[in-house]
């Protein structure tokens, strides 16, 4: 959001499905209110900026992070887009790949540490991932 908020100052739709995925997860809005406001302001939001790759990137991360609500493989997409659009915030569209990589690898980690400060040890029910990619 961060990144977002930067390149977009005043522009809610990302945070908006950010919002809309906790309130389902406690229970005060169904699935398809989650959707509608997913692919209708967050990812319509990425869609408008194809000349901002952070901020697009940013959008996406957003998007998919909220639709792990809904199918636990989006998570993919918050490492990969969240990768992205700190790349692109940090040092543009026309660096090197070791570049990318790096701060990939940097950002992924760092993902990884915050997700594992609030997974819940010997969780009773565990996610299942139907890994078809």
């Amino acid at each position: 959001m961060p990144i977002f908020e930067k390149h977009c100052p005043g522009d809610s739709r990302p945070g908006n499905a950010l919002n809309a995925a906790r309130d389902y997860l406690d229970g005060k809005v169904k699935f398809p209110v989650v959707k509608n406001i997913i692919l209708n302001e967050c990812h319509a939001a990425a869609r408008e900026l194809d000349s901002d790759p952070a901020a697009q990137a940013a959008a996406r991360a957003c998007g998919q992070s909220s639709a792990v609500v809904h199918t636990l493989s989006h998570s993919l997409g918050l490492y990969f887009y969240g990768a992205a659009a700190v790349a692109y915030d940090r040092v543009g569209t026309n660096e090197t790949a070791e570049i990318y990589d790096r701060i990939a690898r940097e950002v992924c980690a760092d993902i990884t540490a915050a997700l594992r400060t609030i997974a819940v040890e010997n969780e009773p029910n565990p996610a299942k991932i139907k890994w078809k990619c």
